[in-house]
């Protein structure tokens, strides 16, 4: 039966040979002495740098160095907190400025069909109740129509703290989740930082890799900002 590996080697699938650009392979090997080291390895055929090992904890512990790039200083980690929270609140806002635009409408609309109801009442003409009647189905079915847009406008799917902290957990600090050593966590951090594989070179390491949009946003904040922007930034805990 096959030896499942993949906690062993958790960048297997997820680094690629910088020279073919296949995916690297990656397995234990016994040394003269019978001692087994972990490699990681092209196993490509035609490439050039087929079956060269490179050693796991070189590769790993260079992928970490790439994590702690990922990593944004305090200040500007602070600063993408509180622009992200800002505009959540101006959201819950707009949504309810939506709503009370909705429950205008709506108001309009019943007292429309109270106003025909009314004339119903006080007419004879039977040609003219069924235009009526007619009309009331209509503003009938344009109430119920509002109605499902106020409660779709009102429609919460939780809290920014139940949404968005565990992200910005993530995102402050991915080497710390890496670090954990369990494979499901490591797997997280390879499929929410990067866009694609890490092309790798055993002479000059990782190229560099496509990071993920809510990195590469947190890349396009400046620096500066966060000076202009501290006596107004709500400081939040990441």
């Amino acid at each position: 039966m096959r030896v499942d590996v993949s906690a062993d080697f958790p960048l297997r699938g997820a680094i690629a040979c910088a020279c073919c650009g296949r995916p690297f392979t990656a397995s234990w090997c016994r040394s003269k002495t019978g001692e087994r080291h972990p490699y990681y390895l092209c196993f490509t055929k035609g490439c050039e740098r087929r079956n060269k090992h490179i050693r796991r904890d070189l590769v790993e512990r260079q992928f970490v160095a790439i994590l702690d790039t990922l990593t944004p200083a305090p200040k500007l980690f602070t600063l993408a907190h509180a622009m992200f929270k800002d505009a959540w609140t101006q959201r819950m806002a707009q949504a309810k400025a939506v709503a009370k635009t909705y429950e205008r409408e709506i108001a309009k609309v019943e007292t429309q069909i109270e106003g025909l109801l009314d004339r119903i009442v006080d007419t004879t003409s039977q040609s003219v109740v069924t235009a009526y009647e007619k009309r009331i189905h209509s503003l009938e079915r344009s109430k119920v129509a509002l109605e499902e847009k106020r409660a779709r406008s009102t429609q919460r799917h939780g809290t920014f703290e139940e949404l968005f902290e565990l992200a910005f957990g993530f995102l402050s600090n991915p080497s710390k989740i890496w670090n954990l050593g369990r494979i499901e966590c490591q797997k997280l951090v390879l499929k929410l930082a990067f866009c694609d594989r890490l092309e790798y070179a055993p002479e000059t390491g990782f190229r560099t890799p496509k990071t993920s949009l809510p990195f590469n946003m947190l890349g396009n904040v400046s620096p500066s900002k966060c000076e202009m922007a501290d006596s107004e930034c709500v400081r939040f805990d990441p």
